[in-house]
């Protein structure tokens, strides 16, 4: 059993990594985007309208990545021997849907994720600076 959640902690850490880089890549695609629609000097409602869009993405993306940490979290202490709570490897979507929240609790884990300093600072730079190329122009 320890080999499987050997394979688990892997998969799981690797999925872990991958949602930041992805999460780089939204945040990327935001700077491209701000930087297309203030050099076209395309309209600042739209601009803040899209990168708030990709700021609710990312936030999205964050939420499935904390899902991820929450059972990699329980896999390690599976492997330390310290955790009888989650027995079973291979359980991430099977120990999700016993706790997973309400529609509201759902929205509420995606503002939380959408307000993180590494998520929001970024978002919420592009837009003041939206503002400011605004007001400048």
């Amino acid at each position: 059993m320890k080999n499987l959640l050997l394979v688990e902690w892997q998969t799981l850490h690797n999925q872990y990594h991958d949602y930041d880089k992805l999460s780089q890549w939204i945040k990327l695609s935001a700077t491209v985007l701000f930087v297309i629609t203030y050099l076209m000097h395309g309209h600042w409602v739209i601009t803040i309208g899209l990168v708030g869009l990709l700021w609710l993405q990312e936030a999205m993306l964050k939420t499935f990545q904390s899902r991820i940490e929450f059972r990699l979290l329980a896999v390690e202490q599976m492997v330390e021997g310290g955790s009888d709570v989650m027995s079973s490897p291979l359980q991430l979507h099977s120990q999700f849907s016993k706790r997973r929240p309400s529609l509201s609790g759902l929205i509420k884990d995606n503002f939380k994720q959408s307000l993180r300093p590494t998520v929001a600072i970024f978002y919420l730079t592009l837009m003041a600076l939206t503002v400011l190329s605004m007001l400048l122009q």
